[in-house]
């Protein structure tokens, strides 16, 4: 067991479906890095009351050998979500370094959806219920609608410490991004890690035995590359993709509707990090 205790320096917090699995497994293969076993801890919000000892515990990935070179880092993507954490965060290290996703609210909000959905998870619930259950409306959107704890991070924290992460911006760009982030990080990107020219996490298919089995179909006739890649594909692929109602995308009435809900939280993002959003206004 490492005995080495040393404050965590790096925070992702979120929010989910913004890339953050992507940064965890990255910066794993970095050696400066000391992080969990697993791409979340959820300390500050789920397991606070486990204190302190028990949080220094879950640091064991590249451990070996820690010292005050190598920084600790918390990839938890639920963080940004929560009403107690960012505070937490600000009272057990206000000298952190803190990096959070942003995207699209309503584009997140539908591959949050998805990624619960094919799980299994609310199987009797479609997008379209986002605006009549609050619960739906509470995990697919409200997560992705940032200016409130942007705005604590601005308050709390140095400026200097605060990375936003422009999901459209790190689209083919994943080297650039990992060594942008460990410029941030204050550590050394040396090798280029082999998952940052990967997609992570995407979108699969509902995990029934038929959407299974559509699926794996779907590849042999089609390439995994097709299958997984092209959101867009003709009717035939969409029947053995397994995730046909992903690829069909949001109807373009709710999107219309749910861009009133978004457009105040848009556009005091833009204030607060001084960045041009008119993007995700008109999409």
């Amino acid at each position: 067991m490492n005995d080495f205790k040393k404050p965590v320096e790096l925070f992702h917090l979120g929010p989910p479906k913004t890339a953050t699995t992507w940064v965890y497994r990255a910066l794993c293969e970095n050696p400066q890095i000391v992080t969990s076993a697993e791409d979340r801890i959820h300390y500050f919000d789920l397991h606070y009351s486990k204190g302190e000892d028990w949080y220094d515990l879950q640091f064991t990935h590249n451990a070996k050998g820690e010292d005050e070179n190598k920084i600790r880092f918390d990839p938890t993507y639920s963080y940004i979500c929560s009403p107690y954490a960012l505070e937490r965060i600000a009272g057990y290290n206000p000298d952190a370094k803190l990096i959070f996703g942003l995207r699209n609210p309503i584009d997140r909000a539908f591959s949050h959806y998805w990624h619960i959905k094919k799980q299994g998870i609310g199987a009797n619930f479609s997008f379209g219920d986002i605006l009549v259950h609050y619960n739906s409306y509470a995990t697919w959107m409200e997560h992705g609608l940032l200016s409130k704890p942007v705005k604590y991070m601005l308050e709390n924290f140095p400026r200097e410490n605060i990375k936003p992460l422009m999901m459209e911006e790190m689209e083919g760009r994943g080297e650039d991004t990992y060594r942008d982030i460990c410029a941030f990080a204050g550590i050394e990107a040396g090798t280029t890690p082999g998952v940052v020219n990967r997609k992570i996490n995407v979108a699969g298919p509902k995990k029934t035995k038929a959407s299974y089995m559509k699926n794996r179909f779907g590849k042999l006739l089609f390439g995994r590359e097709t299958m997984e890649g092209n959101t867009s594909g003709n009717r035939v692929q969409n029947l053995f993709s397994g995730k046909q109602e992903y690829r069909s995308g949001i109807d373009p009435e709710l999107r219309e509707e749910l861009r009133a809900y978004v457009i105040e939280d848009i556009e005091n993002l833009e204030k607060l990090l001084d960045i041009d959003l008119s993007a995700w206004k008109s999409a």
